[in-house]
């Protein structure tokens, strides 16, 4: 039984392969049409998207539509600056409860209320020993 191909032959797939220095080059210097440059916001328009952030780090789309309109931002780029924002405040958050001394665990812990009973006995007994006082 002969093997058929999953394509015609005006469907095949074409494949280019890169053989020459110069063909790197021109590759790599291709702008691709569909990426968007990179937004650059000024300084009054991140003044103003802190000052919103300090308000309320959670802004609904109306808000963000506003902020979008006030600043001539796309909406897309506000919503991804508070999502980056609110993860830069978190990130901020945990290392500076971890040069405190307390470990990521250890905060939720306290947070929750719970004890972990191994750091706080002064005793140190044998492994097999410490979960059966």
């Amino acid at each position: 039984m002969p093997i058929r191909s999953r394509f015609t032959k005006d469907e095949k797939k074409v494949m280019k392969f890169i053989d020459s220095t110069e063909e790197i080059i021109k590759h790599m210097n291709k702008s691709d049409s569909n990426k968007r440059s990179r937004l650059k916001l000024s300084g009054e328009q991140i003044d103003i998207l802190e000052s919103n952030f300090k308000i309320d780090s959670h802004p609904n789309s109306t808000t963000k539509s506003l902020l979008a309109n006030a600043l001539s931002i796309p909406f897309k780029n506000i919503q991804i600056w508070f999502q980056n924002r609110r993860a830069k405040e978190k990130m901020v958050r945990d290392s500076s409860k971890r040069r405190n001394g307390n470990t990521i665990a250890e905060e939720r812990d306290q947070e929750r209320g719970t004890v972990n009973y191994q750091t706080m006995c002064p005793f140190d007994f044998p492994p097999q020993e410490r979960y059966f006082l």
